[in-house]
């Protein structure tokens, strides 16, 4: 084959390609996945509530910006359904964010991901929940994540991001993983061997912000299934020795349930960041036995 016949053709291969490129990156710029869904909520507001109010609907990107935590969330690109009303049974991203924890939650003051995780800049499904691989560092802590763990609830790890703000309460509501990890940590005397927020002992490693170390700072040799610190945490309280052999920490035959309250509780200790404004003022537990015996360092 003539040699500059064959440089035609790679010539013409390379332009194919590059053509494919070129359509498929107009595509996902002008057709991308949060369209479908703001077109899907008006077809769906249209049926319900009539075309005026459908043309009221914002269209195109959407953002949140609260300047006092330094987050930009775009959730509710596709999430149009999180103020109103008549949606609440409707499948997600179309569903009414329960209101109830809005009315002390306003999305102007909060936005999303400093309680749901997720990536608030993303805007494509799988980066935005970036629940689709283990590295990523916030991923959506709701659902898909719980149902990988076999937690019971699916809102059960949105608790490790409640407890940021809430650290300080002996109960939060709604929080029954977090309450119960805490109850835990005084019944079992964490603290004899564990400093947690500067009271306790020196026997064993520092808790007070455990939550921000990283994955690779553990040894997954000894742990079944996916190397996550989650997961790492939920052997560790299961079997202690088991995922590490020079542990002096006892076995306490805890249920699977007080695992994961645990292993929730202990994520949830990470330096905190938030203005004082965000963190509610401690209130005084419930009159009963096992909250007047609590010591004063669980948190």
């Amino acid at each position: 084959m003539d040699v500059r016949n064959r440089d035609v053709d790679v010539a013409y291969v390379v332009g194919a390609i590059l053509l494919v490129i070129t359509g498929w990156l107009y595509y996902e710029n002008y057709r991308p996945e949060w369209k479908s869904y703001q077109t899907e909520f008006r077809r769906k507001v249209t049926e319900r509530f009539g075309g005026d109010r459908a043309r009221q609907i914002p269209a195109g990107l959407q953002q949140i910006w609260v300047p006092e935590l330094n987050r930009v969330d775009r959730c509710v690109t596709c999430h149009q359904a999180t103020e109103w009303s008549g949606f609440e049974t409707a499948p997600e991203p179309y569903r009414t964010h329960p209101q109830a924890i809005l009315k002390n939650h306003p999305l102007e003051k909060y936005g999303c991901t400093i309680c749901h995780g997720g990536e608030g800049y993303a805007t494509g499904l799988a980066t935005a929940h970036a629940t689709l691989s283990e590295h990523w560092d916030e991923p959506l802590l709701y659902g898909e994540l719980a149902k990988a763990y076999n937690v019971d609830s699916p809102r059960a790890m949105l608790e490790i991001n409640c407890n940021g703000c809430h650290r300080y309460d002996k109960v939060t509501e709604g929080a029954d993983h977090i309450n119960m990890g805490k109850q835990l940590v005084d019944q079992k005397l964490c603290v004899v061997c564990h400093k947690i927020n500067g009271q306790g002992g020196n026997m064993a490693p520092d808790l007070t912000e455990v939550g921000d170390r990283a994955a690779e700072h553990y040894d997954y040799s000894n742990v079944q299934g996916s190397a996550t610190v989650f997961n790492w945490h939920l052997a560790h309280f299961k079997n202690p020795k088991e995922v590490s052999p020079n542990t002096l920490m006892p076995n306490f035959a805890l249920s699977e349930k007080e695992t994961q309250a645990l292993a929730i509780l202990v994520m949830s200790w990470r330096h905190s960041n938030l203005p004082a404004a965000y963190i509610p003022a401690p209130k005084a537990p419930p009159p009963t036995q096992s909250a007047t015996q609590a010591g004063p360092a669980s948190k």
